[in-house]
């Protein structure tokens, strides 16, 4: 594992690439403060927390990734969770960030999960906004078409999806910090598969997001940036 960085500053953005784990990550920096890492969802980059990171920049020094195969990262033949979280972890660690949140969308929950159970040590708290322990925990009409996607394109996002991850309760249990569960009333997630997830860390809290849909508290909404302000005292007790 080595550093190399390509830098650039604009206003309040630091732009940078950062080899480790065997690929390049690019990232941005926003802010000043608490260090809290945002992880995108399937298909997306860094720029859906745009909106969020500008409104905590004054308090949180933010760390926006593209993951592997997204954005501006490499690009990979074959996708895995535990190989994006690896990637977090070796971020982290090349970084030398101390203690960070990490709050992860839809995918970027999967792995935030990941790291928290394989590196307790690296990670402060949690939250996954969105995330399900495995294919079934999608409700089955949007898991079908996700199957169906893949059946039809060989798309390797949507592959991912469909077989990935397998999250049992004994890894949830291996999680010591605190972790926020969240879900949206209209979420693409069952709530039975949120429920297991919390139910099984042991200090969790599962919060059912009234009138929000999958990722309608994330993109372009102060609703994220609302619940940390209201949680910080429980992530970080």
């Amino acid at each position: 594992m080595y550093l190399f960085i390509s830098f650039r500053k604009i206003a309040y953005i630091v732009l940078m690439f950062l080899n480790a784990n065997g690929i390049d990550i690019y990232y941005e920096i926003i802010g000043e403060g608490t260090p809290i890492i945002f992880l995108h969802g399937n298909g997306e980059d860094h720029s859906i927390f745009y909106h969020a990171a500008y409104a905590m920049k004054d308090r949180y020094r933010v760390y926006l990734l593209d993951s592997r195969g997204h954005g501006q990262s490499s690009h990979v033949e074959t996708l895995h969770y535990s190989d994006m979280a690896e990637d977090v972890a070796a971020f982290i660690q090349t970084l030398d960030i101390e203690n960070p949140l990490i709050c992860g969308f839809s995918d970027g929950g999967i792995v935030a999960l990941l790291v928290a159970a394989q590196y307790p040590e690296l990670v402060d708290a949690i939250i996954t906004c969105g995330a399900n322990s495995n294919p079934q925990g999608i409700k089955k009409r949007f898991l079908m078409e996700m199957q169906k996607d893949y059946q039809e394109t060989g798309n390797e996002l949507a592959r991912l999806m469909v077989s990935e991850p397998n999250i049992d309760n004994l890894t949830l249990r291996k999680i010591v910090c605190p972790a926020l569960i969240l879900t949206g009333e209209n979420d693409i997630i069952k709530l039975k598969d949120s429920s297991f997830i919390a139910s099984n860390i042991k200090n969790s809290e599962l919060r059912v997001l009234p009138g929000e849909d999958h990722g309608s508290y994330i993109y372009d909404s102060d609703r994220i940036v609302t619940i940390l302000k209201e949680e910080k005292a429980f992530l970080y007790n």
